[in-house]
């Protein structure tokens, strides 16, 4: 989840996004994606994915499971 984190983050900067129109962009509160981006609140899949395919990201999950 970290790097998809990191992929939001530069993806506001990139834009020259503040906090606020990022979230309005993803559609969530500013409060919730202030916690997310500063690690105090672990989002869900679901709103990882949601964020990504506003953004216009493709993302791909691989699951393995190791031996």
């Amino acid at each position: 989840m970290d790097a998809a984190i990191t992929i939001i983050k530069d993806e506001m900067k990139s834009r020259g996004l503040s906090m606020t129109a990022m979230a309005q962009l993803i559609g969530c509160g500013r409060p919730y994606l202030y916690r997310v981006l500063s690690g105090e609140q672990a989002p869900t899949m679901e709103w990882i994915e949601n964020a990504m395919n506003k953004l216009g990201i493709r993302i791909e999950i691989n699951f393995e499971k190791s031996a």
